[in-house]
């Protein structure tokens, strides 16, 4: 181990003791409605969050407060890593949120949300976000939007720019934003010790490919002018290209899925029932397991920090599917279908 580095593993197995247990987790999803998951939820280290019920009645600010939660734990981390490491993780986690952000913004000014509605969805990311995002709530056009964000890593979007407005969708934007993403935690992978890159970048890679696949299937039935693949989807990093067009244009979805290498076949199969929900908790359960299987080769060295918050990344995706499910009536075992970690109850 980096005799630098000591000091945030310390840090990291130190804080695991925060993060709630597969058993917790399974009783907060089991719990009859929305009261009765935040008065087991006060009884956890998110008592202090909770404990004014007033202030936290709904799904959409307990999400803002679980994301807020994850983003202090990753400042915790984030502060105490040697410069190269810093680097890494902000790239890495806080791009990732402020990607999020920009999702939510052009998907909110899209369905014509308010103004105000938009924002309590946001997550601040502090000292470390360098996107001003009260200027984009605020731009009329999507033309705007992109204008703004002309000295930022996300100035690229201007060539998705004329697709998105001459068909009026986001898609192509957000198929870009994932690519942005991947290609900008690839320039920082060599901040990483060399026996981690390959799993990192597949983790990115495979999250890319499966949002996007996503993407493509939601095309299909839409009249083939609309966004041709070749203008939206620039690469895929564990098939070839071409599975995008045969996605959309394919009569049976199913034999096309099954042609897909692992683990995406696996992943993707609940989209046959058009539940993408389940999709990204399969995607979710991918990363969770990967970062774990690293951290089973060395846990004094970068896996155990990456493991570490990516175990607060599961535990805050988590929790926001549960108070969403509780806010909707979903019932607990249908709940329970989209958990990850309480499959690992004991």
């Amino acid at each position: 181990m980096r005799p630098e580095l000591a000091y945030v593993v310390v840090r990291c197995h130190a804080m695991r003791a925060e993060l709630l247990a597969p058993e917790v987790m399974k009783a907060l999803v089991l719990t009859k409605d929305l009261g009765e998951f935040l008065e087991l939820l006060s009884q956890t280290p998110y008592g202090e969050e909770v404990g004014e019920r007033g202030r936290l009645v709904s799904a959409t600010k307990l999400e803002k407060a679980f994301n807020q939660n994850f983003v202090r734990r990753l400042e915790r981390i984030v502060r105490v890593c040697p410069g190269d490491l810093s680097e890494f993780l902000q790239t890495y986690y806080y791009m990732r949120l402020e990607i999020h952000n920009l999702k939510r913004i052009l998907r909110g000014k899209f369905s014509k949300l308010p103004i105000d509605r938009i924002r309590d969805f946001l997550t601040s990311l502090g000292p470390y976000q360098p996107v001003f995002f009260e200027d984009l709530l605020m731009a009329e056009e999507l033309g705007d939007f992109i204008s703004l964000l002309s000295r930022t890593p996300y100035a690229p979007l201007e060539k998705s720019l004329v697709l998105c407005e001459k068909y009026d969708i986001l898609w192509p934007v957000e198929a870009r934003l994932n690519y942005l993403y991947v290609e900008a935690v690839q320039g920082v992978l060599s901040k990483i010790p060399r026996a981690d890159r390959s799993r990192v970048r597949s983790i990115v890679e495979t999250e890319a490919d499966v949002e996007n696949l996503l993407l493509a299937i939601n095309q299909r039935g839409v009249e083939k002018v609309l966004a041709p693949p070749e203008g939206v989807f620039q690469q895929a990093y564990g098939f070839s290209p071409e599975i995008f067009k045969e996605l959309i244009e394919c009569r049976d979805l199913g034999e096309a899925i099954k042609g897909l290498a692992s683990p995406y076949t696996g992943i993707l199969k609940p989209i046959l029932e058009e539940d993408a929900a389940l999709v990204r908790a399969n995607l979710r359960r991918h990363i969770y397991e990967m970062a774990g299987r690293m951290r089973e080769r060395d846990d004094f060295g970068f896996p155990c920090i990456f493991s570490y918050l990516s175990s607060c990344e599961a535990e805050r995706g988590e929790l926001v599917a549960i108070a969403w499910g509780k806010e909707q009536g979903v019932e607990p075992k249908r709940i329970l279908a989209y958990s990850v970690l309480p499959a690992y109850a004991t």
